[in-house]
């Protein structure tokens, strides 16, 4: 089954399904969503809004302001744009 699958959705089924996932593999998929097409880039966008939450890492977090905290600030206001929430 997977072997069948588009690289879109081996991405999408790799973050929401595969626990064992590396954050920079996360960050690698990210980093190629605008590249997605429409519909997978919406199911990729929710699948990383899940995964991101799941770790902690979706809601702001009082009193960081390291480099890495401001670019994952960004790609969730990003996936925030695409699922088109606030």
């Amino acid at each position: 089954k997977l072997a069948a699958m588009s690289d879109e959705e081996r991405a999408i089924y790799d973050i929401s399904n595969n626990p064992e996932i590396m954050e920079n593999r996360v960050v690698e998929i990210y980093n190629k969503i605008d590249e997605f097409s429409e519909e997978s880039k919406i199911e990729l966008a929710a699948a990383l809004k899940k995964y991101w939450q799941d770790q902690g890492k979706w809601e702001k977090q009082k009193g960081k302001k390291t480099k890495a905290f401001e670019k994952q600030r960004s790609r969730v206001k990003h996936v925030k744009n695409i699922l088109k929430e606030d």
